[in-house]
Order: structure tokens, then sequence, then C-alpha cells
């Protein structure tokens, strides 16, 4: 028989299906090694296994992570969870693979790995989007957290947003935190610059809209802290930002 959560996390996993899959690897760098992991990963991309992948990568650096230890994170855009673990299957069998797999032994220190499942985006995905907001949550009613997105962007304070926000379920991976403490779902908001995210965030803190937000949110969800990072590298050849996010 099974138990009442495990009863519930399964409900919870099938609330939206599994779409457009990004996945994260987290990792600790040394600020010294931080350009021979970007150069490894670049030989990498250039190779045939690399060429071959049927999704996009990016090279995060963590500009701010509270206490996340991860100074990067690889991060995988794939249209499905299935189509990135076949082709992360062939990897290590090539040579190109052994030999990236050996620099990150040397050089990256794993923190944690989580995928995720796309389920709304709003605002204009682009990939000039560089700069990113990542907030992670808890929730049991994530169809109130989707309706108070929804009305949110939907108000006339929001029509200038210059970015893009995507709402995502945490579907492996999830369990993060002390005391066993977990998220179940995601918000990302991207950006082109630092400014562009400043002056977004002064003009949004003024708006009754917001504010009205906020309070809904927070009586239905957890939230885990917010982390920001920027693309240190981007190989989007087969899957661009814009592709993943519409």
């Amino acid at each position: 028989m099974k138990t009442p959560l495990v009863t519930f996390l399964l409900l919870l996993a099938s609330s939206f299906s599994f779409a457009s899959t990004w996945s994260v690897y987290e990792v600790q760098v040394k600020q010294s090694d931080a350009p021979a992991v970007a150069s490894a990963l670049d030989k990498f991309m250039q190779s045939g296994v690399g060429k071959s992948m049927p999704g996009g990568v990016h090279l995060n650096a963590t500009l701010f992570g509270g206490t996340n230890k991860a100074t990067h994170a690889f991060v995988l855009l794939f249209p499905d969870l299935a189509t990135q673990l076949e082709w992360q299957a062939s990897v290590p069998t090539t040579e190109a693979g052994q030999e990236f797999g050996a620099a990150m032994d040397a050089l990256a220190t794993p923190v944690a790995s989580w995928t995720n499942s796309m389920i709304k985006v709003w605002g204009t995905p682009s990939n000039s989007d560089r700069v990113h907001q990542v907030t992670r949550f808890y929730t049991t009613d994530p169809l109130a957290v989707l309706a108070a997105q929804e009305k949110l962007m939907s108000d006339p304070s929001m029509a200038d947003f210059p970015g893009q926000v995507g709402l995502s379920q945490t579907a492996i991976g999830n369990r993060l935190g002390a005391n066993g403490a977990y998220t179940t779902h995601v918000f990302t908001v991207g950006f082109e610059s630092v400014k562009e995210m400043e002056d977004w965030g002064n003009y949004l803190n003024t708006q009754p809209a917001w504010a009205e937000y906020l309070q809904t949110v927070n009586g239905v969800a957890t939230f885990m802290g917010t982390e920001l990072v920027t693309n240190a590298a981007v190989y989007d050849a087969k899957m661009d930002l814009e592709t993943f996010l519409k």
C-alpha cells in the first residue's frame, strides 16, 4: 500500500506533463580554474559527440548563491528527459567524453543535480537574455501559483516587462536544504543585463499588482531563496533559448 506521502508526491508529479526539460548539474570550481572549465567544455562541444547533442548547454557562473556552494552549473536544455539521457549515455563511450570527464574530475567538485519540466513561459523569450534569477519554492497548490502568475502577467503594469519568466516543476532531484526540505517548483526570470533587471525591479516594487501577487503566492508557497546567475558560455546550435521557451 502506498503511504500518504508517496501518494501525495505522485499526484503532485502528475499535475503537469513532462514537456521541455532543463537539467542542472551544479559544481564548485576554484576561481583560478574557471577558465580551464570553460576551455574543456568548449573543446568537448567542438567534438563529434558534442556536435551531436540534440539540445543546448549553458555554462552558468553564480553571481550570488546564498548558502549554495556551487560556483558554476552546466544547464542542459532538451525537448524531453528521455532524449537527454539517451545522449548522455553515449558521452562516456567516446574519447572526447572521457577527456571531458577527466577534466571535470580534476577541476570541479559536484554539488547537486536536479531536473525540471517547463510548465509555462511569460514575457518575450530572447537569446540575448544572459542574466537569470532562479527562485526555488515548495507548494502543495501549484495551480494557485500558476493562477497568481497569470493574473500578475495580465495586469497593465506588466505591459512593458522586458524579460521572460518561466515556471517549472522540479520533477526529479528536488531534495534540497536542511532537515529534508525540498522544492517542488522553480521560477526563472531572464534579463539581458543586470541594469535591465534592476530598472525593472525598481519599477515593479511601486506597483499594487506586484504587492497583491506577493501576498497571494506567500499564502500558497514557501520560498527557498533566489540565486543570480549569468551565462559564461552558451552552445545552442540545436536548441537555443527562444526555441526552448516557445
